[in-house]
């Protein structure tokens, strides 16, 4: 089998540095070309001090003429540049990977929370497990924020199955690395450490992402409550979601049941018999989920590493599906140690 060419647009940034790492063991993608705004024509290995021995080029510019002879670009920017970008990409044959904001959300939402619409036609949301059989056709592929990745597979068995009320309610923490790498006062050492703090209450744009995500895979309307935190971790995130049951509640055994078949042929989604922990699915793509019941309320919480089923593993998942290959492969299920 030839070789994928993919190139990766914001290369140095966490999710571009984590797209790198697995591409790089992955068996049928070459790593081509890893733009750049500011460091083109320099050497890419001193980027990598990691793995900068298995990185031999410099890096590009990131002008869809730099790009075009790809087969596949992934987008590992901040809002806006994937917006301008994509069109002239996918014009010229290339594949796209979007792992900004800028495709995930529609027309009048993406002008409220990211200041444009998307310029590009088409767009599928990449969630694979709602998604797989689209993201397999598609040129353009939206891959999820990491807080509406966790929150989703959390709730989309009790959505899709109407078990419950249309008000959802999800409380999220998050590690530091899902602020991006760029330096700012409110992320600096001295700051986050030994703190723990909810933001952005009722305005982040991760809850309208996860509002349209369930109310598309469940085919009826939902409203979701959403309050992230940042507390003082490097990466993973953990989401506990509450729904008011619809009629009388399930069993803890019969809530349990409807997830296990739900994921069932799933490969990274996994129902889990003790409480999800972030340490769990470090470095890996999976994500452990866990339903209780009580009361009246479906109690279910999810962890995931953001950096890689949250971010770059799950555009990998969706490289693997455009192409043809194998949904799991290149990806990493075996979590480490505390």
């Amino acid at each position: 089998m030839s070789q994928l060419r993919v190139g990766i647009v914001g290369a140095t940034g966490y999710l571009g540095t984590e797209l790198l790492r697995h591409l790089l063991a992955h068996p049928h993608a070459k790593v081509a070309k890893l733009a750049s705004a500011t460091k083109a024509g320099k050497p890419a290995a001193s980027s990598f001090p990691t793995f900068g021995h298995l990185v031999p080029q410099e890096f590009t510019g990131m002008a869809p003429a730099d790009l075009a002879d790809l087969d596949l670009v992934f987008t590992a920017t901040p809002s806006g540049v994937a917006r301008t970008l994509a069109p002239d990409l996918l014009a010229a044959g290339v594949k796209v990977v979007d792992l900004s904001g800028d495709h995930r959300l529609s027309p009048g939402a993406s002008i409220k929370h990211y200041g444009a619409a998307p310029l590009a036609q088409g767009a599928v949301y990449g969630l694979p497990e709602v998604n797989a059989g689209r993201i397999r056709t598609a040129r353009l592929v939206a891959n999820p924020g990491c807080y509406p990745t966790a929150s989703a597979l959390a709730l989309l068995p009790l959505v899709q199955q109407r078990l419950v009320e249309p008000l959802l309610i999800v409380d999220a923490v998050s590690g530091i690395s899902g602020a991006g790498k760029e330096p700012s006062e409110t992320h600096h050492f001295p700051e986050q450490n030994e703190s723990a703090s909810a933001y952005k209450v009722g305005t982040h744009r991760h809850q309208p992402e996860i509002a349209e995500t369930l109310t598309g895979a469940g085919g009826w309307g939902v409203n979701v409550a959403f309050t992230p935190h940042v507390v003082p971790m490097n990466r993973g995130i953990l989401a506990t979601a509450y729904a008011v049951a619809r009629g009388p509640a399930l069993s803890a055994a019969e809530l349990s049941e409807r997830y296990q078949k739900a994921y069932a042929d799933e490969p990274f989604a996994k129902i889990v018999d003790f409480e999800p922990d972030t340490k769990h699915v470090r470095n890996t793509n999976l994500a452990h989920v866990k339903p209780h019941v009580n009361g009246s309320v479906y109690v279910v919480t999810s962890a995931i590493d953001n950096l890689v089923k949250g971010g770059a593993g799950q555009a990998i998942e969706n490289m693997n599906l455009m192409s043809g290959f194998e949904r799991a492969l290149g990806l990493p299920v075996l979590g480490g140690g505390p």
